[in-house]
């Protein structure tokens, strides 16, 4: 969940292979969700991002890994919740 550009808390799944979220980051230029807080069109359908959009700090991360990215805004609220998962 981000919050005026700022990540304020994640979960993830056991099977999900990517774990941490730095949470009180502004959120990555290279995803959908920087897209929506910046007044851009964000797609309605899941689209793939590179992995390192949300998981830049994580040294396992590879330079050509894809997560799927979803997005669910609230207006109201300058938020956005965003689904990540790994095909």
């Amino acid at each position: 969940m981000s919050t005026n550009e700022i990540i304020k808390w994640s979960s993830y799944n056991d099977s999900f292979p990517y774990k941490y979220i730095e949470w009180e980051s502004k959120v990555n230029k290279l995803s959908y969700t920087w897209d929506y807080f910046n007044g851009d069109e964000i797609p309605a359908e899941t689209e793939d991002v590179p992995a390192e959009a949300w998981f830049w700090n994580a040294y396992y991360v590879k330079k050509n890994d894809r997560v799927y990215e979803f997005n669910i805004p609230f207006k109201n609220y300058n938020s956005i919740l965003t689904v990540l998962y790994f095909d």
